[in-house]
């Protein structure tokens, strides 16, 4: 399979960052982050790359995809597992402050019945 096919089949929604450097002759380290600037949470951003570092090009050859598939699909659902909490957390506040006015509106209807009563 060429290298943009196994980037496809890994079916993950995010975007890759690849950086290549030639360390020494006939060395290179390579660096993988991958990122999902739709998840809301600043956490993504802790998230540290793959790192293939000083390593001949048939090592990265032979463990480049494998060690990818290992960590990236988890990744991916570490994201969207975040953007979902921060999704139902403020669903959750937005029926806190439903609540909250529903509960300061009766108080105040009591309050205006007791009034209401106390009068002559």
């Amino acid at each position: 399979m060429d290298f943009f096919q196994n980037i496809n089949a890994m079916q993950v929604q995010g975007d890759w960052i690849i950086c290549i450097r030639q360390s020494k002759p006939e060395r290179m380290t390579v660096s993988v982050v991958f990122k999902n600037d739709n998840c809301g949470d600043t956490a993504r951003k802790m998230v540290p790359p793959l790192v293939f570092s000083d390593k001949v090009a048939a090592e990265i050859d032979g463990s480049f995809f494998a060690d990818l598939n290992s960590v990236i699909p988890d990744t991916a659902k570490l994201f969207s597992s975040m953007e979902h909490y921060l999704k139902q957390r403020e669903e959750a506040q937005k029926h806190s402050q439903m609540e909250t006015g529903k509960i300061e509106q009766q108080k105040k209807q009591q309050v205006d019945k007791l009034k209401n009563m106390k009068k002559p």
